[in-house]
């Protein structure tokens, strides 16, 4: 089998290890993935991989053997096509059927989550080319989506009575985003975005529509795979309260992944 010198790295990390003392958590989306491996112990990370989707079957090939040795294995789909669902209402027969009619497609199969926090389910399509490709290398793996950890994320940090909060979270070409009074999710919307300046408009868009103030509402940009650095200049212009992206996209995705546990069940 022949592997890429990123793949091939980061399988020597595995083996550097104990494989029974590692968890894989991947971030995959349409246009690229992420790959962390994390000691089951320490919760560091060990190794770090980031690759275009075109890679996505050598790596998956790259696990054929030493796949279902590992104890731990989730994997964080990021496409666009996925909502929030009030429990009340929500009947699992049902997840097609909400996302033809809220998203427009007709998808093969169906994923739902229960967020109790929110009284909800989060329910996103999945590909049965894809799950297949998945259970191949890797059978004992859970599959959710990423908008499930952001939302799980965001609801720890905030208090009842804060000020408006949005996160904005830009994976590939999907913008997250995700606005609060309080403790209160008062939006949950993804987008298609080409850059900064889609994005400036989605978030500003969403902030009027909720009657949000720019200047005192604070605001969470993160994210990949995208200018992070001309979104942010062009939002401090409307937003000063916007919180200042410090930490490499590397370190960011890393500390996002690390906290995968909040949505395996």
């Amino acid at each position: 089998m022949v592997t890429g010198k990123k793949i091939e790295d980061h399988l020597n990390a595995l083996k550097a290890t104990r494989v029974e003392q590692t968890r894989l958590v991947v971030s995959l989306s349409k246009e690229g993935f992420s790959s962390c491996l994390f000691d089951l112990g320490s919760g560091n990370c060990i190794s770090l991989m980031q690759l275009p989707l075109n890679e996505f079957n050598s790596f998956l090939d790259s696990f054929n053997e030493k796949g279902k040795d590992l104890p731990d294995v989730t994997f964080f789909l990021s496409h666009s096509e996925v909502s929030l669902v009030p429990s009340s209402l929500f009947q699992e027969e049902d997840a097609i059927y909400f996302m033809r009619i809220i998203h427009g497609n007709d998808p093969q199969r169906c994923i739902a989550h229960r967020m109790e926090h929110l009284s909800s389910h989060l329910i996103f399509s999945l590909k049965e080319e894809l799950k297949h490709q998945i259970s191949f290398s890797f059978p004992q793996a859970e599959i959710h989506h990423l908008a499930e950890l952001l939302l799980q994320c965001e609801e720890l940090k905030l208090s009842f009575k804060g000020a408006d909060h949005i996160r904005a979270h830009v994976e590939g070409k999907v913008l997250f985003l995700m606005a609060y009074r309080g403790k209160s999710l008062e939006l949950f919307n993804t987008f298609r975005t080409q850059g900064p300046t889609d994005t400036l408009y989605y978030i500003l868009h969403s902030m009027d529509s909720l009657g949000m103030d720019y200047k005192s509402s604070e605001l969470v940009l993160t994210g990949s795979g995208f200018d992070l650095k001309a979104t942010e200049e062009l939002l401090q212009g409307y937003c000063p309260s916007m919180a200042s992206m410090e930490s490499t996209q590397e370190a960011g995705i890393t500390a996002l992944l690390s906290k995968h546990q909040l949505c395996v069940s």
